[in-house]
């Protein structure tokens, strides 16, 4: 496996945080950070903490993406353990052809992309499940910025139990309300993977990254696809709510690269907290 490493000026991480879609690479090599963010990731987090949900819009054939991702990448450094990412391959641009021969689109995945109307990548959401917040990587620093200091209002904890021998999965997410709620919410969990590695199109010469690494790949739904409901008639402060789900992971999945991502949304699609554990 290649891996496409430097070093980068903290002047440039500011400047990738705030520029328009088109990041260039200092020194005219081929830009892309290796991910080091998810190997850290721990299987049990704080349930108290805040951290943010970004969900990535993206596909293999988006010159402009690897910016996208880019900008995702230095917000995970930035904000150690606080940025819960999820990509979603999806569009005309996600879709194989010529010598881009993997396809990372997902049936359930294209019908988020339907519904929120998505026809040009990238573009994602920060905190939300709805596509009135969509937005351009240009703006996800300061939204993030903006949510981390919110309070959280609800504790989410995944424990995952995988079977090697059948790749089946069962995982139970604990939900704790840490204040009064008065109305019923929504808990969606997904399951993605890591590094996957296909051929990206990007908008430096030469035109691709012939092996390239990616990353928070959606792969399926663990709960309906719009969510579960929980805290059905609200909640108190300490009141929890327990889900449990079972699934069996695609023989083409790398268990050792999958992970669970659980968030709660209210009524308005506004993401109260999200959380992330390993499958193994």
């Amino acid at each position: 496996m290649k891996h496409l490493k430097y070093l980068i000026p903290f002047a440039l991480v500011m400047f990738i945080l705030n520029s328009c879609d088109k990041v260039t690479p200092p020194d005219g090599s081929l830009f892309y950070i290796n991910d080091t963010v998810s190997a850290s990731l721990n299987d049990t987090q704080n349930i108290a903490e805040k951290k943010v949900l970004i969900i990535d819009f993206t596909g293999i054939r988006c010159t402009n993406c690897p910016g996208a991702h880019e900008v995702l990448h230095q917000l995970e450094n930035i904000y150690p353990d606080k940025i819960i990412p999820i990509a979603i391959h999806g569009t005309l641009l996600a879709y194989p052809t010529g010598e881009y021969i993997t396809d990372l689109r997902t049936i359930q995945g294209n019908e988020i992309i339907d519904e929120f109307g998505i026809n040009a990548i990238p573009i994602g959401l920060v905190d939300y499940f709805d596509k009135t917040y969509l937005s351009s990587e240009a703006t996800w620093s300061d939204e993030v910025t903006t949510n981390l200091q919110e309070a959280p209002l609800f504790g989410i904890e995944i424990e995952n139990t995988f079977n090697n021998t059948d790749n089946s999965l069962e995982v139970l997410v604990d939900l704790t309300s840490l204040s009064n709620f008065e109305q019923s919410l929504s808990l969606i969990v997904y399951l993605v993977e890591d590094s996957i590695i296909t051929r990206q199109a990007t908008n430096v010469s030469p035109g691709y990254i012939e092996e390239y690494e990616q990353m928070n790949v959606f792969r399926t739904a663990v709960s309906n696809l719009w969510g579960d409901t929980v805290f059905s008639e609200g909640s108190s402060e300490n009141q929890t709510d327990t889900k449990t789900f079972n699934i069996t992971l695609d023989n083409t999945w790398n268990a050792n690269n999958c992970k669970i991502v659980a968030f709660i949304c209210d009524n308005s699609n506004k993401v109260l907290n999200a959380n992330s554990a390993k499958i193994k």
